[in-house]
């Protein structure tokens, strides 16, 4: 309650049944602010109060606007960050990734580019030589190689004699950060001689700023 010329204030509380009570209040013009959760807040003004009277005040308060709030928490599970083939939902055309954890934690550190392009879903390798001789042609999403790109860190890169392949053309696994497999023929600043069948893109990994020198200390024992 408040009285309106002096600004003197008083708080009161409604006991379990919604009723309250104000003692001791001089006489004067008074306004009743009221106020609960879940309510629109209501106001009365002009109430006329004289000292020692008794004046009973009956104040309905409005249901208010219910608000809901839903937090919704999801966490990725560990399967789906191990997985050797990633997607993402912010790509243009169908994308998959193959990780640089992936590629450093599970590759072999003896394997090339080829051997790490068959994580990916719809391709595969075939090696008309054997395993290792140096002949192995990626087959990507139905295409034979020669009619999609490849490209490392951007610059696409082919055999002199035609826009195939060979693994000859040697990129170890553990120098390479993560591949990029863009099943679209791209856009105008994708560059590559084959485009139509799409794009592999391949990421280097990253030089240190700072150089790593080791010494080992040779010890004779007499």
């Amino acid at each position: 309650m408040k009285n309106e010329a002096t600004g003197a204030a008083r708080p009161a509380t409604t006991g379990t049944d919604g009723r309250f009570s104000v003692t001791g209040l001089a006489d004067g013009m008074y306004s009743i602010d009221v106020a609960a959760p879940s309510f629109t807040p209501s106001r009365r003004t002009g109430l006329k109060l004289a000292a020692g009277a008794t004046e009973n005040v009956s104040i309905s308060l409005n249901v208010g606007e219910l608000f809901q709030t839903v937090t919704v928490e999801g966490a990725v599970s560990v399967a789906a960050e191990l997985a050797p083939s990633q997607s993402t939902l912010e790509a243009r055309s169908a994308k998959s990734e193959i990780s640089p954890e992936f590629i450093q934690n599970f590759a072999s550190p003896v394997a090339d580019y080829t051997e790490l392009l068959n994580m990916a879903p719809g391709t595969f390798s075939v090696n008309p030589n054997g395993v290792g001789l140096g002949d192995s042609k990626t087959y990507f999403r139905g295409f034979a190689d020669g009619q999609y790109t490849m490209t490392v860190d951007g610059i696409p890169f082919n055999d002199t004699n035609s826009p195939s392949h060979h693994s000859w053309a040697f990129f170890p696994g553990q120098f390479i950060a993560g591949i990029d497999f863009d099943r679209s023929p791209g856009s105008a600043a994708t560059i590559g001689p084959t485009n139509f069948g799409g794009s592999i893109n391949m990421l280097s990994r990253s030089v240190a700023y700072t150089p790593d020198i080791r010494g080992d200390r040779l010890v004779r024992l007499l």
